[in-house]
């Protein structure tokens, strides 16, 4: 996926996000969060473009991994959300430089995550 893809596919995936709460789900339904957490994701996207970021490595000391080339989809001051082609997923990171944190998957619910 080139870069104006995976700007469109993010811009996708935030257009078509849907909160769904289960029947008999327990506690309340953050249905206001989620709204204002995808105002704030659609005011953090960035142009991407590609930076070496850290990576998540569970079994490394403090978590860290390899050195790897991303791309950075949304940058908030404090969290970047990153593509990592290898991995086909997203994943949030955080620091300068970046690294990732542990969290990733979809793009929408990383951020969420913050």
């Amino acid at each position: 996926m080139n870069l104006e893809e995976l700007e469109q596919f993010v811009l996708a995936e935030i257009e078509t996000y849907r909160y769904v709460v289960s029947d008999g789900a327990l506690g309340r339904a953050f249905t206001e969060k989620v709204e204002r957490v995808i105002v704030e994701m659609r005011a953090a996207l960035v142009r991407p473009e590609w930076r070496t970021v850290d990576t998540f490595d569970p079994t490394a000391a403090g978590g860290q991994g390899e050195p790897r080339r991303c791309a950075l989809v949304a940058d908030d001051g404090t969290y970047q959300l990153f593509y990592d082609p290898i991995e086909d997923e997203f994943g949030l990171a955080n620091g300068d430089p970046p690294a990732m944190i542990g969290v990733d998957g979809d793009a929408v619910g990383c951020w969420m995550a913050r």
